[in-house]
């Protein structure tokens, strides 16, 4: 059974006008950039979207016109779960007329449910979705994890298509690699855990650095894809600066901020996330500049 979900994904920051609204604008430059890079989809609406602070809405207005603008080039995915599960299940009935490829769907955060209530959660929205799932594994800021065999037992559902893995532990993620169905894809969602997730039989990536360097992305995917180790361990190897500068501070902040400094977006976030502190503004410049990104040296430090 192939599979529905596989290769380098980005998950898309949201771009806010200085006043705080969207900027559809330069969110149509964004898509536009991973359309051009050959990347295989983009992900709306996740951590490095500022999801948290988008109104229902907003959120609405953002994916139909990712899509729009996408037109059928390359797969729109939005994460679109709550800790809610009947207010999930009703986003994921909806997600087929937003005209969405996949729903990736976080584990319920803060009430921290047991293996049964997550199992459970997740069946409740993959019987209702209208869209396949891609389930989000992100302990570190959900508060729970996905044990294997909860994730195992809801592979088998023919509407969960896929995990985005940032549990960050991988004996757990190898177990699931080797023990899912045919057709499921394991996405690694750390960045500098592509090349070893892979190289174990992932499916490929949703990247926070693809944000910046899609390009470099979509050729790292392509290499381990093809089984060429030394071409990817040597833009792993370039990448991981870069990929690590992208944690210097809470994802999106040093995105956003790259991505400002580069001229594609405003320098604007949602409280409760601010803007780079001082002191790490001039790092970031320098590792920046360092990997090619910036054109030119300039003073961002203030």
């Amino acid at each position: 059974m192939p599979k529905l979900f596989e290769g380098a994904y980005t998950a898309l920051a949201t771009p806010f006008t200085e006043a705080g609204a969207v900027d559809f604008d330069a969110l149509g430059v964004l898509v536009d950039r991973q359309v051009h890079a050959g990347t295989a989809g983009i992900a709306l609406l996740v951590t490095t979207g500022e999801w948290p602070t988008v109104r229902t809405e907003e959120a609405r207005r953002i994916i139909r016109h990712a899509v729009a603008r996408a037109g059928g080039r390359i797969q729109v995915i939005a994460g679109l779960g709550s800790n809610d599960t009947a207010r999930s299940v009703e986003a994921a009935m909806a997600a087929g007329d937003l005209g969405l490829d996949g729903f990736l769907v976080t584990c319920p955060y803060y009430n921290k449910p047991s293996q049964a209530g997550l199992y459970e959660h997740h069946m409740r929205l993959a019987d209702a979705a209208a869209v396949p799932l891609i389930l989000y594994n992100i302990a570190g800021r959900s508060g729970v994890n996905i044990t294997k065999d909860t994730m195992l037992r809801l592979a088998d559902h023919d509407m969960i298509a896929g995990v985005k893995e940032a549990s960050g532990n991988f004996d757990q993620i190898m177990d699931v690699i080797a023990g899912a169905p045919d057709g499921f894809s394991v996405l690694c969602g750390d960045d500098d855990m592509t090349f070893a997730m892979m190289a174990h039989g992932g499916a490929g990536v949703i990247s926070t650095v693809g944000n910046l360097v899609p390009d470099d992305v979509v050729a790292l995917v392509a290499a381990l894809d093809a089984g060429d180790l030394p071409t990817a361990r040597r833009l792993h190897n370039r990448l991981l600066p870069l990929m690590r500068g992208c944690m210097m501070e809470t994802n999106p902040i040093p995105v956003k901020t790259a991505l400002a400094w580069k001229g594609l977006i405003r320098e604007t976030f949602r409280l409760p996330i601010t803007p780079m502190q001082p002191e790490n503004r001039p790092i970031w410049q320098a590792l920046l500049a360092e990997y090619g990104f910036l054109g030119h040296a300039k003073d961002v430090a203030a």
